[in-house]
């Protein structure tokens, strides 16, 4: 479903093309593993940039949840888990320590009718918190 294809070749040629590590479970399920760097160097200034959303892949961001999914599946079995390039786990303070700054950085503004947002990528994390009334937003990346 997530590659939208039931065809096993074409999910492994798009994995094969990006490097992703991959394997088929016994129940059919996949998984997946990728080693990719914390920081790029910006295209246009050079700068180096954290590049990479480690905290919100990492089981903490789970909560109590991650925790008991921890226990049952073990770190192998996760749905999703980041860890250091060498295999070796984030440890859950470094994670909240990661997810504080951001936190602690993060700009929110109340949007109007009309209002435009454009950023840059590389240099802007970018997300959103809950939100309930009637609202359209359309996206374009390029």
């Amino acid at each position: 479903d997530h590659f939208e294809t039931g065809d096993r070749q074409v999910v492994e040629g798009y994995l094969r093309e990006g490097s992703v590590e991959h394997r088929w479970n016994e129940d059919g399920s996949l998984w997946t593993s990728q080693v990719r760097p914390a920081a790029i160097d910006h295209p246009a200034s050079g700068e180096t940039v954290w590049f990479n959303q480690a905290d919100l892949w990492h089981w903490s961001a789970l909560g109590a949840r991650g925790a008991s999914l921890l226990r049952l599946l073990g770190a192998e079995r996760l749905p999703t888990n980041a860890c250091y390039g060498d295999g070796e786990p984030i440890p859950v303070e470094h994670m909240d320590a990661t997810r504080e700054t951001r936190r602690r950085e993060s700009v929110a503004f109340a949007w109007r009718a009309g209002d435009l947002l454009v950023l840059d990528n590389h240099l802007v994390a970018h997300g959103r918190r809950p939100f309930t009334g009637p609202r359209r937003i359309l996206v374009a990346m390029a």
